[in-house]
Parts: C-alpha cells; structure tokens; sequence
C-alpha cells in the first residue's frame, strides 16, 4: 500500500516487510575498509612528491630527467657556441602538457579524498539530477540506434541479477519514462498555471516544429533541382551507335561502332567556340551562313551541366554478314515502292554515376528512305550476292539529318536523353549530313572478301561544330550534373516519386504514431511527482549490489504492481503538480 506522508513517502509492502528509507540506511555503515582512505591519501601525497620532483630536476638539467620539459642539442653542451638564430634549448610542449595533466589528476584525486566517494555508484550518471542538460544528453544517447539495447543488455550480462534480460529491459524502460516525465514537469513549473505561452515558447516549439516539415516536404524537390549547390559531373564514360534497316517485316542490323576519334572523358571548356559563338536572327533565316553561326542560342545556361564532344569511328566494329534468305527479304522490301523502309541510328551513352539505378541512357532516330536512297541502298545490297563478292566496291547512301548534333543527358530517371534544336525549321543548322557507305574488300587481297558499313559524315561542316567529311559519327553531349553527389545517385536511385513513397510517408507515419498515441500513455506521464518512483527503481539497484537477490525480484514485483494499479500510482505521485 502507498501512504502519502507531508515530506516522503514511505512504500512498504508485506512481501518487503522493510521500509525504502531503512533499505538505503543499511548499505552505508561499516562497508568501506578503514584502512583504504589512509593508503589512498599516502599514494596521493607520493604521487605528488615524485611528479613534482621530476620536473624540478628536469628544469635543472634541461630534459635529462624522467618528465622532460627542455630538449637541447648535445652538440652545444660542451661550450661550443651554436650557430646565429639557432636555439640550443627549445621547450617540450608535450612534456609541459603532461605536467600539467598530471596535475588537474592530482587535483581531482585530493578532492575525492577530500568530500570521501559513494559506497553505491551511480547507476544512471546521466539522469541522476533533473538538470535539463543531462535529460537532453540522455536523449541524443537514446536517440542512437541499438545505443540504449546495447548497454542494457550488457549490463544485465555482467551484472549479478535474478531478472531476465526481458525484465532488465522492461525496468530500464519504466526508468527512462520517468526520466522523461520528470523533464516535463520540472518545464511545466517555469510557466504560471493559465498563463500565455510567450513568444519564444511558440517560435523554439511550433514554428521550429512547421519548419521542419515543410523542409522535409520541399528538401527532396530542391535536392533534385538546378538550385541544388551540391552536385558532381556524371561524365560519359563509354558509348555505342548501332545502326538498323528497319521494314514492315522486321529489322536488319547493319553495324555498330565502339571505337572513338577523341577522348571523351574530357569535357569541353566554355569557351570553345562551339558553345560560346552565338548566330543571331538574320543567319538563322539566312540558310546559307553555316561558317559564322554557332550554337550558343541552343545551349543552357545554367552552370550544372558539362559538355563532351564524343567522336565515333566510321566504320563499324565487325565486318556484315547476312544470310541469302534474309538478303532476299531485304532486297525486295527495299524495292518495293509501297514497303516502307527507314534507317535508324541508335546511340547508347553509359555514365559514371547511376541514374535511378541504371548508368545507360539512349537516344535514336530515324529517316524514311526515299526512291533514290532506296535505288542506292539496291545497288549495295546487290554488291552483297554471292556472286557479286570479291570486287572491291564502296556504296555511299547520302542520309540528311539523320542525327542531332546536340543530345542532353538528364540528371533524373523519369527523363529520356532528348535531341537539342531537332525542330523542321532548325534542322539545317543543329541535324548532322550523314552518309552511310557500304565498303567491300577485294578477295585477291583476302582469303575471303569482307563487307563492313561505315556510318561517316557526308560533307565538311562549316560551323563551329566542325565535322569533317568521311569522319564518324559526332556528338556534343549536354550531361546534366547529379544533384548530391555519389551518395545522391545511391541514396535517390529511385527518383522524388520512389523518394516521397518510402523515406517521406514513412517519416510521416512515425511522426503520427508518436504524437497521436499519447492518449493512451496519460497514466504515466502525467505523474506530477516521481521521486518515490524513482527511489523504487534505485532499491532495485541497491539490492543487487548488496547481493539480496531476493530482495531484488520483490522491489521489482512491487514496481510492476504499483504500474499495473492506476489508483495506486495516482496516490503515490499526487494528483496536482505543486507550484510555488
């Protein structure tokens, strides 16, 4: 039963049969050996003779001694003079430092001995006042993951106890509530009961509380944006054209390339000509002014973007082989004046940093071939039959604007690698004059006569872009920088949407079950006074020290008794918080 007295509570139970106050008042006579504090204070004061002494005979002998406080040069030691400006002795800052540890140890010792040590150490050294310092300390340290399990459980571990790990657990976690309850109330008694919350209650609570939502809700939108300060160069490391017959009866691959005429890690400087010349409205209607008309107009211009110029080989990686059926087929298609036939270039780019969980990106396109494309395109598929091989023949399919010059690669998944300036009226100016040629070797040369198709450029280009005729394939490639780095292409692989479905909701899931659960939990934390409670858990610790594991099953059991009586805890911890 608990009976509330005018200065303590005393709690008594017929299973404990002894009072708290008389539980702590046994654990402190005649436990400590007299002798202790004597051998103590005698290794204190030789302690302090033999530091002091050694730094007295270092100071007399510059540094000879055990703690040395001077380093000097040998050389000099004899009378010899040391050279202009060079010190014979220089102080030892880490010996000085040493001393003086040594001293603050000393210090702290004495007053140990001074003020004596308690026979029951602290149990929790950072709740064991109701300063708001440790309470915040003791949060940060619950804050940590497995922190709070991992201690607990290695307590009970080393600890002589008759708990289970679970009931360790389950009084360790009645301690911490209290210590949070304790907090609370010791901030409910700085404000007048009915009095208005002040101004800096309301901004260091509420509007902290409100901003740190709307940063949560808005952050990942930033970190994902231009605005983003963070972000690091997602360069194209390596890349692959492919080119495609494509017919109403299905596809015929003609080639891919590999191979490049530059190095394409290196990423083009801003002030090339090709990004920094611009070309005004007149040239721009003025077709025929290629030479001075650049590109700058095209170009973003924000800075998280870098540029490389990617220069393909022209001919493809491996020699064209087709079978005579699939000849046949390809061969009758492209005849044919109602089949429609088109070419397409594909270009696949891989970058260094993954992009919602890929590092590939793609572009391509496609032209229609027309009635002389389509006779030029005969021609060389006849230079393929068996019986044409062996002569050394080259077929060249002039194919005008068959591929951007410009292509962005885009920071985020959701986004496709898209052409810059492929627009009807532009074309002339931002599409490449491509060809794609057919070349045959002689078989007097071979054992066997090799065909192989080139994809190369069809002309010399004028402007700043500078492509020169019969070289591959050329790109200015436009890749967006990855907001947040390394870590963001790993920690948002998924995108905003991926990002908002699982971090933020889930945030928010914890944020609501936190502040809308607290109804169930007014029993305890509403306690206005915990003192007798937090003694109860303390006996629980003085038992066990004192080895009466007995003893410690029985506070425990009073403890759980106490929680699960709601009157009993009422009429223990008071029904109002007293105020001054």
């Amino acid at each position: 039963d608990a009976h509330l007295g005018s200065e303590r509570t005393v709690l008594a139970t017929p299973v404990l049969g002894t009072p708290l106050d008389e539980l702590q008042s046994r654990v402190v006579p005649g436990r400590r050996p007299q002798l202790a504090p004597a051998l103590k204070l005698a290794l204190h004061i030789s302690l302090v003779i033999a530091l002091h002494a050694s730094f007295c005979i270092g100071l007399a002998r510059g540094g000879a001694s055990a703690l040395p406080v001077w380093a000097c040069n040998k050389d000099y030691c004899d009378g010899t003079e040391a050279p202009a400006g060079q010190p014979i002795c220089t102080r030892s800052r880490a010996g000085l430092g040493f001393y003086l540890l040594c001293c603050l140890y000393l210090l702290l010792s004495a007053l140990q001995l001074k003020h004596g040590m308690p026979l029951i150490p602290t149990e929790h050294p950072l709740t064991g006042s109701a300063g708001l310092s440790r309470y915040y300390l003791h949060l940060a340290a619950m804050s940590f993951p497995f922190l709070w399990e991992m201690r607990t459980s290695l307590d009970w571990t080393v600890a002589r106890t008759s708990l289970s790990l679970f009931e360790w657990l389950k009084l360790e976690d009645i301690y911490a509530g209290l210590v949070s309850v304790r907090a609370t109330m010791a901030f409910k008694l700085r404000s007048p009961r009915g009095a208005q919350r002040t101004v800096e209650t309301k901004l260091g609570t509420g509007a902290l509380f409100v901003a740190a939502v709307l940063l949560l809700i808005l952050g990942p939108m930033f970190v994902f944006s231009s605005a983003n300060p963070i972000s690091e160069a997602n360069l194209v490391r390596s890349a692959q054209v492919r080119l495609t017959l494509r017919t109403p009866t299905g596809l015929f691959p003609l080639g891919a390339t590999t191979r490049f005429n530059n190095d394409i890690e290196l990423p083009l400087p801003l002030t090339s000509p090709v990004l920094s010349a611009d070309c005004s409205g007149d040239k721009l209607q003025d077709r025929k002014s290629e030479k001075d008309c650049g590109y700058a107009y095209l170009l973003p211009l924000d800075a998280n973007v870098d540029y490389q110029r990617v220069s393909f080989a022209e001919a493809s990686d491996l020699v064209w082989g087709i079978n005579p059926t699939a000849l046949a087929e390809l061969k009758a298609a492209v005849e044919s004046s109602s089949a429609g036939v088109s070419l397409e270039a594909a270009v696949e780019w891989t970058r260094r940093l993954p992009v919602g969980g890929t590092t590939s990106v793609s572009l391509s396109r496609s032209v229609v071939l027309n009635s002389k494309q389509r006779r030029e395109m005969a021609v060389a598929l006849n230079a393929s039959e068996p019986g044409a091989r062996g002569r050394a023949v080259d077929v060249e399919i002039q194919v005008g604007g068959l591929f951007p010059k410009f292509v962005r690669l885009p920071a985020v998944a959701e986004q496709p690698a898209r052409a810059i300036g492929d627009s009807v009226q532009m074309a002339w100016h931002t599409m490449q004059q491509l060809s794609v040629v057919l070349h045959s070797t002689n078989s007097s040369e071979y054992r066997d006569s090799q065909q192989w198709w080139a994809l190369q450029q069809a002309k010399d280009d004028e402007s700043p872009f500078g492509a020169r005729k019969g070289r591959g394939l050329q790109v200015i490639v436009v890749a967006d920088r990855l907001a947040g780095g390394t870590a963001g292409s790993h920690f948002f692989a998924g995108g905003v949407v991926a990002f908002y479905s699982v971090v933020v909701f889930g945030i928010a899931r914890l944020v609501r079950s936190v502040l809308g659960g607290t109804r169930y939990q007014l029993v305890y934390d509403e306690m206005p006074h915990t003192r007798d409670v937090f003694d109860l858990c303390e006996a629980v610790a003085i038992a066990r020290r004192e080895g009466s594991l007995l003893r410690e099953a029985q506070l425990y059991e009073t403890i759980l008794l106490l929680y699960r009586s709601p009157e009993t805890l009422l009429q223990l911890t008071g029904r109002t918080l007293k105020r001054d």
